[in-house]
């Protein structure tokens, strides 16, 4: 990780040198893809090595997102894609061309795998862990592992990049927080050339914060969390009164619920954590709100909870703690009025709104009609 961390810092400042726009996102979904590459599939696709860090195949997982809905209500429609000749989807859906390519790879790894006479071969991917245990052997097949790496590309890539970005964008936007953020880096890192490793900075509170709180206002996935009560009924009980309501207000008023068991129930995390009852002010970011009440983190669902939440939770911990120590430690915000010019960043035509707050659920969030991300002005 440190190695990745290294090449990102050299590619930000190229944009300083060559006075470019950097694609924020783009870049933090280069770093996250190096990653989880090479963690699963024992070999680093290196996306942040490429000019333009392969951003082709970013596109080809964003239109794989937005298929979700169409898939989940159409499921004759996964097969029949994975079915259609390369030449036959290049035509259809261009911008699947990467992907496809990508899980010839895989295909040709897991081969290798079978057939070679080494046990060893391949030990360090995911697909040897696979291969080589108890499961049946229906859980084996080719179209099972390759959906495996599917699973493991798109949610070890995307959901940290996306996390990354926005927490650039909230640390440019809200400058006393990243001057605390700073303090913190530089007490912890005295040598701003020193690589920050997850030893030291996991117990920078305040990093802790800015990431909680990160987490929490920008959740990568829109999934919702299904739970379902086997055996008995819930009862989801009456709201407490509201004011008297107007004569003319033909509404029902509300009553209590009682949910069958076997219904499945369920509700998108960033509903959950925006409750103003348990966060006040839900929708600005508010880092401090976890150094004042540390119980807070019960109820950040982020990951998910129980025995589904995310698997990869202690790889994306440490990538938040490691990129982002790294990036801030060694950039401040741009502010020519306080004299801080020199290895800064800058927003470059990013809002919010459009840019890093979630517009659509596609399992991961999918972010405003025409955005392009974070980007940024490095000097």
């Amino acid at each position: 990780m440190q190695q990745v961390l290294a090449l990102l810092l050299g590619r930000i400042e190229s944009y300083r040198e060559t006075e470019k726009i950097m694609p924020a996102t783009v870049c933090y979904k280069a770093v996250t893809g190096d990653i989880i590459t090479e963690y699963a599939y024992g070999k680093s696709v290196g996306n942040l090595s490429e000019p333009d860090y392969n951003v082709s195949f970013y596109n080809g997982l964003d239109k794989l997102n937005d298929l979700s809905k169409v898939r989940l209500h159409l499921p004759w429609l996964g097969p029949l894609m994975e079915s259609l000749p390369l030449p036959v989807m290049s035509k259809l859906v261009p911008e699947l061309v990467p992907f496809i390519e990508m899980k010839d790879q895989w295909r040709k790894q897991i081969l290798e795998i079978k057939n070679s006479n080494n046990k060893e071969a391949g030990k360090d991917t995911i697909f040897h862990g696979l291969l080589y245990n108890d499961l049946p052997d229906s859980e084996k097949s080719m179209t099972r592992l390759i959906q495996e790496a599917h699973v493991i590309i798109m949610a070890g890539q995307e959901t940290t990049a996306l996390v990354l970005s926005a927490l650039t964008y909230e640390l440019l936007t809200n400058p006393a927080c990243l001057t605390k953020l700073k303090e913190a880096l530089a007490l912890a890192l005295p040598n701003e050339s020193e690589t920050p490793t997850m030893s030291k900075v996991e117990q920078i509170p305040y990093l802790t914060a800015v990431l909680y709180e990160t987490l929490r206002l920008h959740p990568p996935s829109g999934a919702p969390i299904t739970r379902v009560a086997p055996n008995e009924a819930i009862l989801y009980p009456k709201p407490a009164p509201a004011p008297p309501r107007p004569q003319h207000n033909k509404t029902p008023a509300p009553k209590s619920i009682i949910i069958p068991p076997k219904t499945p129930i369920s509700m998108p995390f960033h509903l959950m954590m925006c409750d103003p009852t348990i966060f006040p002010n839900p929708k600005a970011w508010i880092p401090d709100r976890w150094i004042e009440n540390p119980k807070l983190d019960r109820y950040i669902l982020t990951f998910g909870r129980g025995t589904r939440m995310c698997i990869g939770i202690e790889l994306a911990w440490q990538e938040l703690y490691v990129i982002a120590a790294g990036v801030f430690r060694k950039y401040n915000r741009y502010d020519p009025m306080a004299g801080k010019v020199d290895h800064t960043l800058e927003l470059y035509k990013t809002t919010r709104e459009r840019d890093v707050d979630m517009n659509a659920d596609a399992i991961i969030i999918r972010l405003g009609k025409g955005s392009q991300g974070v980007r940024l002005r490095v000097r």
